[in-house]
């Protein structure tokens, strides 16, 4: 299976869960879907909400979320929306660019078998539920970046681990 296509399997896994959750419970759905703009309303212009991430498509019904989903997914994982904000930025989305490159390695590492452990397939598993699960809730990327730093010990055994460290180095040389 390619990356890609990987990639588009989880995405129709979380579309699912998401409109079978608007049938089944059609007033908790409501809850959280609005969750973001619920927060994030109140605080817009404000000083403190700088880096607010505002769904680009408005509105609140199923077909908007289930859009707007893996366009915030993109944003959050290459936040190059922030390098127009200031330099004090360029941190975050240096290492959010790495964290996205670890991610998609791995990735592709679990799907050539490379990794084949069950050890780190339920670590790279519980990574992703919390990127998926952030992807959906984050109203900020100061947020983002806190919430992300909460799962770091998970990140670090996942992405310095040797399946990754090869990934900076030239070849023949190891890390």
């Amino acid at each position: 299976m390619k990356t890609t296509s990987y990639y588009a399997y989880i995405l129709l896994i979380v579309y699912s869960f998401l409109i079978v959750s608007s049938i089944l419970f059609p007033e908790q759905y409501e809850d959280v879907a609005n969750v973001r703009a619920g927060v994030n309303d109140g605080r817009e212009g404000a000083a403190d909400a700088a880096t607010l991430i505002s769904n680009w498509i408005p509105g609140n019904s199923l077909f908007i979320a289930l859009v707007n989903y893996p366009i915030n997914a993109v944003r959050m994982l290459m936040p190059l929306e922030l390098l127009v904000k200031g330099v004090t930025y360029i941190p975050f989305v240096i290492f959010q660019i790495f964290a996205t490159i670890f991610l998609i390695q791995y990735s592709k590492n679990i799907l050539n078998h490379t990794i084949t452990s069950s050890t780190s397939i339920l670590l790279y598993a519980i990574y992703l539920a919390f990127l998926l699960t952030s992807f959906f809730f984050e109203p900020d990327f100061g947020s983002w970046v806190r919430h992300e730093m909460a799962s770091f010990p998970v990140f670090q055994c996942l992405f310095f681990s040797k399946y990754c460290r090869h990934i900076f180095t030239r070849k023949g040389t190891t890390a």
